[in-house]
């Protein structure tokens, strides 16, 4: 089981399975874990998906869904399956050592990059910085996690001349882990106030 996988709640497992980001094989050993935990007593199916030897993913479907609505309620919407998926990537490559870090913000990059064309998130520093820019990746407000991202990724590769290309490493691994983390702080408090406005509707 990825990290990615083995660290997610069933609300954002429910998440990457809406957004097809979890393999058959995820599914089962996610199930295997649920049963160790007892949370089988809410759905039935659960102990069925872990007993899975050969899984596929449209035999699994109907069983899984049916577990996810039994743990986590309604089906998301995708808007709510992409903040929630984004903000445990960010929370997973927060956790990770330097020697990993990148390789986790890039499977976000990966993943995020190209989403969707609508504005779901505004940055918090859109407010003063340019604010009327309209950026291709700013619908996740992650235009400034890419923009240091890509940065580091030119300097690995070799492709910046720099005095002191050490020195300039450290500093934007620093500036990219303080952007992930500004990012997924504002990600968990628009989840919250969206937890509620829900109650209170």
């Amino acid at each position: 089981m990825s990290a990615l996988v083995a660290a997610a709640s069933p609300v954002e497992l429910a998440a990457l399975w809406r957004l097809d980001l979890l393999t058959a094989r995820d599914v089962v050993q996610v199930c295997q874990a649920w049963l160790e935990q007892g949370l089988d007593e809410a759905s039935p199916d659960i102990a069925v998906l872990a007993g899975e030897i050969d899984p596929r993913l449209d035999d699994l479907r109907p069983r899984f869904e049916r577990a996810l609505a039994a743990l986590t309620g309604p089906v998301l919407t995708r808007d709510e399956a992409l903040l929630i998926a984004l903000r445990l990537h960010l929370a997973v490559a927060l956790v990770q050592p330097d020697a990993r870090f990148m390789g986790a913000v890039d499977l976000a990059v990966i993943r995020f990059a190209h989403v969707s064309e609508r504005r779901l998130v505004v940055h918090p520093a859109r407010l003063t910085d340019r604010p009327d820019e309209t950026f291709a990746e700013q619908n996740l407000g992650l235009e400034y996690v890419y923009s240091l991202y890509w940065e580091l990724d030119d300097l690995l590769r070799g492709e910046m001349m720099v005095a002191d290309p050490a020195a300039l490493e450290a500093e934007l691994r620093r500036d990219l882990r303080a952007e992930v983390q500004t990012l997924h702080d504002h990600l968990r408090a628009l989840e919250a106030d969206r937890r509620r406005a829900a109650i209170l509707a």
